[in-house]
């Protein structure tokens, strides 16, 4: 998904590197493989310039997080305040 979107603005992996002040396009191809994750403020910056709500980056990571949140009781599902 972030490959389709980094193409879909013509943007070279070495372009999205400069704009996120990286030194080299290594991360951003780990990103795009899967082998790695961008850091919060990074995976921000990346939303920001392919111009897509964040959760368009990786579209399984915000309900994965929410339900290992849920089993670890982070939420509960009663909302007695």
């Amino acid at each position: 998904k972030m490959k389709e979107l980094r193409l879909a603005k013509n943007l070279t992996q070495n372009q999205v590197a400069t704009l996120l002040g990286l030194h080299t396009n290594e991360r951003i191809s780990k990103w795009e493989r899967g082998t790695k994750v961008p850091s919060l403020s990074n995976f921000l910056l990346l939303s920001m310039i392919y111009e897509v709500h964040p959760n368009d980056l990786y579209p399984d990571l915000l309900p994965s997080l929410f339900r290992l949140l849920q089993d670890q009781q982070v939420f509960h599902q009663d909302n007695k305040g």
